[in-house]
């Protein structure tokens, strides 16, 4: 094969590649969410776009965070709506002006903010009068 065939087919796939390629900035898919203290995994979400800039989560699965009691069962949490009103900044996508977070077990509801790293695959909320940053942030990785 010769040079200009072998170019042809890398550049053909890079164009296939962008194309085909999800905006780094839809937060559409799974994620995980990690609790801060323990570094361990609390849930698995299915995040869905409900309108252009704003997203709803869903459980997929709930995990047992090691050595902490066992008071909820975990299956209940599955297909629960976890993320309500995500919504995304229209002129910066990857700041993240309001949303809730509906605890499954305590059925508690959290006002956050947050941001979205420049990779588009990790995503960071919290308490939006936690200005010194000494509360409790929830640090999410998408999966898919």
């Amino acid at each position: 094969m010769n040079f200009k065939g072998i170019f042809f087919i890398l550049l053909s796939s890079l164009i296939c590649q962008t194309v085909l390629a999800k905006s780094v900035t839809d937060l559409s898919g799974e994620w995980k969410a990690i609790d801060d203290r323990s570094g361990y995994t609390m849930v698995r979400v299915k995040i869905v776009k409900k309108s252009k800039n704003q997203y709803d989560g869903y459980v997929v699965e709930a995990f047992a965070i090691p050595n902490t009691p066992k008071t909820y069962n975990l299956k209940k949490a599955k297909g629960y709506h976890v993320l309500r009103n995500l919504v995304q900044d229209t002129n910066d996508p990857y700041i993240l002006k309001s949303a809730q977070i509906v605890d499954p077990v305590t059925r508690q509801r959290f006002y956050v903010q947050g941001k979205l790293n420049k990779g588009g695959n990790h995503m960071f909320l919290r308490h939006p009068s936690d200005e010194k940053k000494l509360g409790r942030k929830i640090a999410w990785v998408r999966i898919k």
